[in-house]
C-alpha cells in the first residue's frame, strides 16, 4: 500500500509503490483538500473517503473518472462513499498530464446527481 506524504513544493508522493507499478505524481491534491475543508467544513468520514480517493489516483488516475470534453486534460469523477445527507457527493477534478506522469489537482466540491 502506498501512503501521501507533502513535499515542500506543494507537490504529494508515495512513501512506497509496489514494484513494477506506474509511479504517478500528483500535485496539490492535499492543498486543495485543505481549502475545501476550510470553506465546506467537511467531517471526518467525508475527508477520509476523500484522501483514499486521492490516494488511489497514485496507482490509476483515469479509474472511474470522465474527460471534460472543453478543457485540455481535464478529468473529473465522483468520490465513492461521500452522499452526505442531502443527497449531494463529492467529485474532484483533476489535470493529467502522461508525458511527466504527473496528476495536478483543479477542484473538489459537492454536487447533486446526476454528475
Amino acid at each position: 500500500m502506498t501512503t501521501l506524504r507533502r513535499l515542500r513544493n506543494g507537490s504529494e508522493s508515495s512513501v512506497s509503490a509496489p514494484p513494477g507499478s506506474p509511479v504517478w505524481a500528483l500535485q496539490r491534491f492535499l492543498h486543495e483538500l485543505d481549502l475545501w475543508q476550510a470553506r465546506e467544513g467537511l467531517g471526518d468520514d467525508l475527508r477520509i473517503a476523500v484522501l483514499v480517493w486521492i490516494q488511489s489516483r497514485m496507482d490509476d488516475p483515469y479509474l472511474n473518472v470522465y474527460r471534460e470534453g472543453q478543457i485540455d486534460n481535464l478529468w473529473y469523477g465522483q468520490i465513492p462513499g461521500t452522499q452526505d445527507g442531502n443527497g449531494r457527493v463529492a467529485v474532484g477534478s483533476y489535470f493529467i498530464f502522461e508525458a511527466e506522469k504527473l496528476v495536478r489537482c483543479n477542484s473538489f466540491a459537492l454536487l447533486s446527481p446526476p454528475i
